[in-house]
């Protein structure tokens, strides 16, 4: 069953109209044709954004005068209590992700970034690579500065992945193990072997040249 509704820009709310559904994007009279639950998804989505408080960039003075943070551990603790969190209660939580974040003034933070942030003083306008890829682990000796692909690289061996070595995989149609590794932002093809293990040789060889201080062999610590 197909139902018809209007998005009022000023105040979102939909309202059943005719037998299409119809959504206003630009202009009041301006219409696209959506199924009911693509109507419902984007007026959900939309409703999100609206609610979203913009990220704000905070100062090292502003979280050294709310939190406390221990080098040793990578953990954050609050100075005072804040918003229902007593005095010295370890801030922030983990999220999906495994990544620890911390609000401040209705703003998600990540852990991570604030550690940045504490330290030197500076917010990171780039990525942070967690060294041992452990998100949560959040000692300052453990993060760096990065790009995206950089990031990528120090990455463990991907779930999907039945060969038990990172970069290798299976081919059916040549009955071999053969090895890729991604470098200067292209796949690099490394060749077909024999057994997994000359294949993730060879990726290794590789990757620890062209990935530099950012090389991951795959391996389980």
């Amino acid at each position: 069953m197909i139902s018809c509704a209007v998005v009022n820009r000023i105040n979102p709310v939909s309202r059943p109209i005719s037998s299409s559904i119809f959504m206003a994007i630009a202009m009041p009279r301006m219409y696209v044709a959506r199924p009911d639950k693509a109507h419902a998804k984007h007026c959900k989505q939309f409703l999100a954004r609206s609610a979203t408080p913009r990220v704000q960039m905070i100062t090292q003075a502003e979280i050294r005068s709310l939190l406390t943070y221990n080098e040793a551990t990578g953990v954050f603790s609050w100075l005072k209590k804040h918003r229902g969190c007593r005095k010295d209660l370890v801030a922030g939580s983990v999220n999906k992700k495994g990544y620890v974040t911390i609000i401040i003034a209705g703003v998600r933070y990540y852990a991570h970034r604030l550690a940045w942030l504490y330290i030197t003083g500076e917010f990171p306008v780039v990525m942070i690579d967690h060294k041992n890829g452990d998100r949560a682990d959040n000692r300052i000796c453990n993060l760096r500065l990065c790009t995206m692909s950089q990031n990528a690289n120090n990455s463990g061996m991907k779930p999907c992945n039945t060969s038990g070595y990172k970069g290798v995989s299976w081919s059916r149609e040549k009955g071999k193990f053969y090895a890729r590794c991604r470098a200067l932002g292209k796949v690099c093809w490394l060749g077909y072997f024999e057994t997994a293990e000359s294949a993730s040789a060879a990726y290794t060889n590789f990757a620890s040249a062209a990935h530099g201080e950012f090389f991951n062999s795959g391996s389980a610590a």
